[in-house]
């Protein structure tokens, strides 16, 4: 009986301190999920989805391109994900839209007619995902009150989001 109270004493703090980063993962993949399904969504129906990420409240959704406007979706996927406590989202890396770069003479498709700044909605910033596959690229860095902190990636414009490792040395604030 003694061996196995040594054991588990040991053991706990392991186990707790696993326990203690699922959280942010769990939130992060859950992040990339959404991220995936929207970018699928508006490639495979022709219209621009958005991630959008309220900072303050802790929660993220998608949203789709209707007669103009972004629209909340009307299904599971378009329900708003709350983030656990403690854990928190900023955006790390400003996000570029290849459609906001203007090259003299060529214009892509969709492109807007000048330079300006999508990211930021009211207050909620966003993400978009274009039918042609492009996406806006940036980085976001997921934290919570343990340390523990991921870094969710989209590095090219017709790439998809990923999930890091933050690096060492580089777990400051946002």
């Amino acid at each position: 009986m003694v061996l196995v109270a040594i054991a588990m004493g040991i053991a706990a703090p392991t186990l707790g301190l696993f326990t203690g980063s699922r959280h942010i993962k769990n939130s992060s993949a859950c992040f990339l999920a959404l991220a995936d399904y929207g970018r699928s969504q508006a490639i495979s129906e022709g219209r621009p989805y958005r991630l959008n990420i309220d900072t303050e409240k802790g929660i993220f959704w998608l949203t789709v391109q209707a007669n103009g406007d972004f629209e909340m979706l009307g299904s599971e996927m378009g329900r708003e994900f709350l983030l656990p406590e403690g854990v928190e989202i900023k955006m790390a890396g400003k996000l570029f839209d290849l459609r906001e770069v203007e090259v003299p003479g060529l214009r892509l498709p969709g492109q807007h007619g000048s330079i300006g700044s999508p990211v930021e909605d009211g207050g909620i910033e966003h993400v978009t995902f274009y039918p042609d596959g492009h996406t806006q690229t940036g980085r976001f860095r997921m934290t919570d009150r343990r340390g523990n902190a991921l870094d969710i990636v989209c590095l090219y414009p017709s790439g998809r989001f990923r999930i890091m490792e933050a690096e060492e040395g580089n777990n400051e604030t946002f």
